[in-house]
């Protein structure tokens, strides 16, 4: 959830609409998440998605079992491997230790945008 939310967050931001808006919009809708109000939502009023929060190489970890759980049981985890890819790249472009949902800085870097993506 928070790697889809970042990634159409930042696609927002590069079509010009403001990160407030997009957030409370989709707080107030459908995509209404724990993750996009809690972090995200904190984000936009602090500057910070929080503290405490696992780091990008953990979330890979914890996925990784997840995925081999779906191993074992021959159940589908095509979601929960891209997340993982996803979380490994974040890791590698953001820091190991990053928390995770700075995944949102990832997505924004890798559209070309190094600056804070509050405006």
């Amino acid at each position: 959830i928070t790697a889809a939310n970042a990634e159409a967050l930042s696609l927002g931001l590069e079509a010009g609409l403001p990160l407030e808006a997009m957030v409370r919009s989709l707080c107030d809708g459908s995509g209404e998440s724990v993750v996009l109000s809690s972090y995200m939502g904190r984000y936009l009023d602090e500057g910070e998605y929080g503290v405490g929060l696992i780091g990008h190489d953990l979330m890979v970890k914890d996925i990784s079992l997840a995925c081999q759980a779906g191993d074992t049981t021959r159940s589908p985890m095509l979601f929960a491997e891209l997340a993982r890819q996803l979380y490994a790249a974040a890791g590698r472009s953001q820091g190991a230790l990053a928390m995770f949902p700075s995944i949102f800085d990832h997505f924004r870097q890798a559209a070309g945008d190094s600056s804070p993506a509050k405006k």
